[in-house]
């Protein structure tokens, strides 16, 4: 970003009227992926921030297969007279 040259003015411009400068304008630099307000996708791209995203997704999976696979089929297999059995269906069709 370049700095803007102070504007001086001469005793002989002074007595007329005043200058007017253009007013400042804001160059911003939109990256890929970055944690700035102006990037296009919010994405800390350093080690360890990359390792502990996948972490956490790893841990996510693995809650929705310990819900889904081991904690509820147990809840919704009961038959008739009350002995849980598990379905296989899902396992026979590998």
């Amino acid at each position: 970003m370049q700095r803007r040259k102070p504007v001086t003015t001469s005793p002989a411009t002074t007595s007329s009227a005043p200058a007017t400068s253009a007013p400042p304008v804001a160059t911003v630099v939109r990256n890929q992926c970055g944690t700035s307000p102006f990037d296009k996708h919010w994405l800390n791209l350093d080690c360890c921030g990359l390792f502990c995203a996948g972490f956490t997704y790893v841990l996510h999976f693995y809650g929705v297969y310990a819900v889904t696979v081991v904690l509820l089929p147990p809840w919704m297999s009961y038959t008739v007279d009350g002995v849980r059995s598990v379905s296989t269906v899902p396992y026979d069709m590998i």
